[in-house]
């Protein structure tokens, strides 16, 4: 039985014919993505699906006492209270049990005597509490905002003093933490960097919540959704399978009911020339005929391409030399902290290298530093010879005033014919009605397209890209990865996009602690190299490994090897080396992690026997019900100490298990 069903919904906005005829079922557990193009009545579908707006016709059906939560596109966390509180605060209906029910363990805690209703109401909220998940609901919240990229130390800050990108993840974690039958998210991945994505990837598809996305993060969508509902033309029309199946079947389609259309047509076009030919010859009997039945014909309507064809191809103006950059000992501090450290770098010519690390790891900032925008604290950049560097961030500053977008694309290369000047335009999602337009009425979002658009035609032989992608729709950002891939200059470019970072670039600079190290191959081939274990995991070594220097007192580098030769230095050096571990030491650690683990089994078994007597509390002694809350408070406190040092082993057995492999390989070398 469906979880929610729409039967024949049809919506107007006015005179516009929005939605027409839509039917659709979301099973429960199930996950869907919601595309279309901007202003095809997604966020409109999203409103009727949740049932906060009423359709003009048809209806809606859904369970009873399912719940729906929603995640619109622009919510962000607002009023008091700290962060963990605001989150934690979202379950109104646990939140109210949770203060009945601290209320009465307070009176009992200090020794005051209740009557038998009472002790039976402290039973009943007891039992409610279980059920609704309140003794894992402020673990639920904290592993939430970890994932999301929030720190212990974040917990506590009022929400008020949030950026706007942490208010975003809080609203974000907030809808997570609910539990409900149906989600539905809007751009749930606006704000994340890498390591965040990857968790809620994860989280998506262990959650037994059905969820419907909308969202332009292609990777994300092929890692968690079973089918596509794609709205066109006022319909929606469902596909099985991820989003790269959608678009390989959608593209099929299309081809099929154009080659349709044509047929009809042709056979139209032949028809009507008998008909003219023979509507008052000898052959007017089989003229009329051949009228009537065309009267009657059921005409295909011509298909509308809703997917871009323009294919992007980026030129360069000149060759350049084969060393197209090279940076030796760069160092950059931010306060006491250290972003990276005697950071040396070549890149030689038709390298593609992407930087990839958490948010606040110095992306942006290493970016700036080899564009030569920033100087670095330490160290030095130098360009190769005949290298045309193009710079693309959010500040725009090449994008200029033009009366006319045409005119401002005619300043980059004014041999363009009109028609190619609105095709590009097109291609960036400037339509017809922007062609015109004056640059200064664009918003943000929409000059930013337009700076990517002219920053790709300048021909440029070493591109230098922060967030490309920001702002793009989906057929948008498939033309720049196509035009990237096939781009012959060089390119070095942060993104949060993980297919762009898996198909157009080649090289990895990764970014993690304090550290930096190059991976050669994609995004894709990267997670693959970590043996299924999440990035954080890798970032947690690191910072393991940092503190053990620092205990140490060793110095910190991160020494880059050219692009040709991961295994040398550009100097003829020997990359620095770890000092040996044991593989008895190895065994020790894994060891206690063991003995943790099960002390850890043990609590949770204890804590559950105490949750289940005091949720069937209602003949049990005033004094038996306080003493047993003391044992879960203590208990519980335990529990968390346990996890502390189980996330700390943790750490030290892939550090060590890491230096081993290394340990290994070079042995195998020699």
């Amino acid at each position: 039985m469906p979880l929610l069903s729409l039967s024949r919904v049809c919506f107007d906005y006015g005179r516009e014919k929005l939605l027409r005829d839509v039917t659709l079922d979301v099973e429960p557990g199930e996950k869907v993505a919601l595309a279309g193009m901007n202003g095809s009545g997604k966020s409109t579908l999203l409103r009727l699906i949740e049932g906060t707006l009423l359709p003009d016709a048809g209806e809606r059906h859904i369970q009873r006492r399912a719940r729906v939560v929603s995640l619109p596109q622009e919510t962000a966390a607002e009023g008091e209270g700290t962060l963990l509180r605001w989150v934690g605060g979202a379950r109104s209906d646990l939140d109210a049990v949770r203060t009945e029910l601290g209320a009465l363990q307070a009176r009992l805690e200090r020794g005051e005597e209740l009557d038998a209703e009472t002790l039976h109401a402290y039973g009943d909220l007891q039992h409610r509490f279980e059920t609704l998940g309140g003794y894992e609901h402020e673990s639920t919240v904290e592993a939430a905002l970890h994932g999301l990229g929030f720190t212990n130390e974040d917990f506590e800050k009022p929400v008020r003093v949030l950026s706007g990108g942490e208010r975003r993840r809080a609203a974000l974690a907030a809808v997570l933490v609910q539990g409900g039958d149906l989600l539905l998210l809007d751009e749930p991945t606006n704000h994340l960097d890498l390591d965040a994505l990857e968790w809620l990837q994860g989280f998506v598809n262990q959650s037994p919540s059905a969820m419907l996305i909308v969202s332009h993060d292609r990777y994300f969508l092929d890692h968690t959704v079973s089918s596509v509902w794609h709205l066109s033309r006022s319909t929606l029309m469902r596909w099985s399978g991820n989003y790269s199946k959608f678009v390989r079947d959608y593209e099929s389609w299309v081809s099929q009911e154009e080659a349709a259309y044509n047929r009809q047509q042709h056979e139209i076009r032949k028809t009507e020339d008998f008909i003219r030919r023979n509507i008052a010859g000898q052959k007017t009997k089989q003229a009329q005929s051949r009228r009537k039945r065309l009267d009657k014909l059921d005409r295909l309507e011509k298909p509308r391409e809703e997917r871009s064809r323009f294919k992007l191809r980026l030129r360069t103006a000149k060759r350049g030399g084969n060393v197209v950059l090279r940076a030796r000992g760069l160092t950059q501090r931010f306060g006491e902290r250290t972003l990276f450290a005697d950071l040396d770098l070549d890149i030689t010519r038709g390298n593609k290298v992407g930087i990839i690390g958490p948010n606040g790891s110095g992306k942006t900032t290493l970016l700036q530093i080899l564009a030569g925008r920033t100087a670095p604290d330490v160290g030095s950049i130098k360009l190769g010879s005949e290298i045309d560097l193009g710079y693309f961030d959010q500040e725009l500053d090449f994008v200029g005033d033009a009366p006319a977008l045409t005119e401002e694309i005619w300043r980059v290369d004014q041999s363009l014919r009109e028609e190619d000047v609105r095709t590009l335009l097109g291609a960036f999602g400037f339509g017809e009605d922007f062609a015109d337009r004056p640059v200064r009425a664009l918003s943000g979002g929409q000059r930013s397209r337009l700076g990517l658009l002219k920053l790709v035609m300048m021909r440029h032989n070493f591109l230098v890209l922060d967030e490309p992608t920001n702002h793009l729709d989906l057929d948008s950002v498939e033309l720049l990865e196509e035009g990237l891939r096939h781009f012959e200059g060089t390119l070095l470019l942060v993104s949060h996009d993980r297919l762009l970072l898996s198909r157009a670039v080649d090289t990895l600079l990764v970014l993690t602690a304090g550290r930096a190290r190059l991976f050669h191959g994609g995004y894709e081939e990267y997670i693959e190299s970590l043996h299924g274990r999440p990035l954080w995991s890798e970032i947690a070594a690191f910072e393991s490994e940092r503190r053990r220097q620092q205990e140490r007192r060793e110095p910190q580098t991160a020494t880059l090897p050219p692009a040709e030769d991961a295994g040398r230095r550009s100097d003829g050096g020997s990359p620095p080396r770890a000092a040996p571990v044991s593989k008895n030491a190895l065994a020790r650690l894994r060891k206690n992690l063991d003995a943790t683990e099960d002390g850890i089994v043990s609590l949770e078994v204890d804590l559950e026997e105490i949750e289940a007597a005091l949720a069937k509390s209602a003949g049990l002694e005033a004094h038996e019900i306080a003493s047993l809350s003391r044992q879960h408070a203590a208990k519980k406190k335990e529990l968390e100490a346990r996890y502390e040092s189980w996330n700390t082993l943790t750490e030290q057995v892939e550090t060590m298990s890491h230096a081993l492999q290394e340990q290994g390989r070079r042995k195998r070398k020699r």
